[in-house]
């Protein structure tokens, strides 16, 4: 079992790991930095509405995806070295359906997978498990919220499902694009524009690397002001646009000897909560 000062959780030690593999802090330097959103001296753009249209066209037709991920962050005041040897596997859809799995040399170390309304964490080291709402289980983990299809709009580049405009304001090559959960921030290159950066409740992100519309790499950010403070790295690799993904991929064989573990046991011993880091 791995071990932390102050950590009186069953099972803690591996939820840490976990949460240090799934989030991991950035190594070496510095953190990265959001991108400065304009506040004022915009302008009425009433062509937004098209413009959107064709900026998000791609990133819209995502409906599945199957990817690895590289994962880096920071929660708290915490940096947390990457575990670069981790394998992590993920599979959603746009109707909610997620499975996540990280592996080193083989070895599973966690498997969440489910629908929005049901997911089921499995840490095998502890044989534990954890059954909650998909979002509940990873804000526990890492303070932000997420459900399966968010994710997925997420990384395929376009923030949010919504495609309605209800307003926007241009500040030279940024165009702000208020929908109805997000403002979506589309940034000109060339004649061309792309999604640069997003804000939804409760988190900010941008997106880095971006070709043919879609990104490389997710930055997240919880707001200023929110505790504690988050900023995690997705990096997108061998991703898998819009296969049919077997129902396997979502489910978890539990153990019938598996603990149930609770959503606020899993928060308690993670980095967000007061046993934490």
């Amino acid at each position: 079992m791995i071990g932390f000062r102050g950590s009186g959780v069953p099972g803690s030690g591996f939820v840490l790991l976990l949460a240090v593999l799934f989030f991991a802090a950035l190594s070496g330097g510095c953190a990265a930095k959001m991108m400065p959103r304009p506040v004022s001296g915009g302008i009425q753009a009433p062509d937004a509405a098209a413009i959107f249209q064709q900026a998000t066209r791609t990133c819209r037709d995502v409906r599945s995806m199957q990817a690895e991920l590289g994962l880096a962050g920071r929660v708290g005041h915490q940096r947390i070295p990457g575990l670069a040897a981790a394998t992590i596997g993920a599979a959603m859809t746009a109707d909610g359906a997620i499975g996540l799995e990280a592996r080193v040399s083989g070895q599973l170390l966690f498997r969440l997978g489910g629908t929005r309304d049901r997911a089921e964490l499995l840490l095998p080291r502890d044989n534990r498990v954890v059954r909650a709402r998909a979002e509940e289980i990873v804000e526990a983990l890492i303070g932000v919220t997420l459900d399966p299809a968010r994710f997925l709009a997420v990384l395929s580049g376009c923030v949010s499902n919504d495609a309605t405009v209800q307003r926007a304001e241009r500040f030279g090559d940024l165009l702000a694009v208020t929908i109805a959960d997000a403002t979506v921030y589309l940034q000109r290159t060339g004649t061309d524009w792309q999604p640069r950066a997003g804000d939804l409740a409760g988190l900010h992100l941008d997106y880095r690397d971006v070709v043919q519309g879609r990104p490389a790499q997710v930055q997240l950010f919880s707001p200023p002001g929110q505790s504690p403070v988050v900023s995690l790295g997705i990096k997108i690799k061998a991703a898998n646009i819009n296969p049919t993904i077997p129902p396997a991929a979502f489910t978890v064989n539990v153990p019938a000897d598996a603990e149930p573990m609770t959503i606020e046991e899993l928060r308690k011993s993670g980095p967000v909560g007061k046993d934490g880091f």
